[in-house]
């Protein structure tokens, strides 16, 4: 049987997430969300269902291409195809139809990321027209020392956190991700007469860490030493991720090392002009 390639909407998110998880199985990084983790991550990134695509087999998906679009920009936020119907060409073809239905839309810009290692994606996304935008690192880090930082929403810091960073969040962590699951971030900040000296937000159940920012003229003071000390002690394992880090700052990458920061698996962020 061949499977029949059709826009996500009208199915379930159950149906969809089966599809997420059956798609990669075996892949270095396996992501198998429950249906609530699966709700927030489409939630964050902004899933559109009439713009994602999928390939089914009967009721069942076999692949799925997951699609964003906020301010004229697209974001693949995951595609994937169940071991049994990979190298067939559906991926390329979900890709392709993409491709023609955001440039029909108006969108200018596609986006993506891809893991460091992941070859044959990577490679379907060159053929796709995708080119190297930037470079992410990971890491992982469990914090000491004191605290700072009180507790806030997300609205208290979001229109002064642009002028203490460096560098745009990678799109799951970009101010509309984090505005689109406010409820399920926590989110620290530091003020001073001047206004926001620092910032960081954490998912709030994976203790993932999508932002964290020092004003130019408070850096080299243990701020962000202590942000992240407040946001580790609010983690649910005690323990942080920092994703999606801009892998040329280096600046940020030594105080990662100075405070004991582990590297993890790194992406690269890929771009196609529409």
């Amino acid at each position: 049987m061949s499977l029949d390639i059709r826009r996500a909407e009208g199915l379930s998110a159950e149906a969809l997430r089966l599809g997420m998880v059956a798609g990669f199985e075996g892949y270095a990084v396996p992501m198998a969300p429950t249906a609530e983790q699966f709700a927030f991550m489409m939630g964050q990134r902004g899933m559109v269902p009439d713009a994602s695509w999928v390939a089914v087999e009967g009721d069942v998906v076999r692949a799925v291409w997951l699609v964003s679009i906020r301010e004229g920009r697209g974001y693949l936020i995951a595609s994937g195809t169940a071991a049994e119907w990979r190298g067939n060409g559906i991926a390329r073809r979900m890709g392709e139809a993409s491709i023609a239905d955001l440039a029909a839309r108006g969108v200018g810009t596609y986006w993506t990321e891809v893991l460091h290692g992941n070859n044959a994606a990577r490679a379907l996304y060159d053929r796709l027209g995708f080119t190297t935008a930037r470079e992410f690192s990971w890491y992982d880090l469990t914090p000491s020392g004191d605290g700072l930082g009180e507790i806030c929403a997300w609205g208290d810091v979001v229109a002064e956190a642009a002028a203490c960073r460096d560098w745009e969040p990678s799109w799951q962590n970009s101010d509309a991700s984090l505005a689109a699951v406010s409820d399920g971030i926590t989110v620290v900040q530091l003020r001073d007469a001047r206004g926001l000296v620092g910032y960081a937000a954490m998912v709030t159940a994976s203790g993932t860490v999508a932002q964290i920012a020092v004003r130019e003229d408070a850096r080299r003071r243990g701020v962000a030493r202590g942000l992240l000390a407040r946001l580790g002690a609010l983690s649910p394992k005690g323990a942080l991720r920092l994703a999606n880090v801009q892998s040329d700052d280096a600046g940020f990458a030594a105080a990662a090392a100075a405070l004991g920061a582990v590297p993890d698996l790194g992406q690269t962020e890929l771009r196609r002009t529409l």
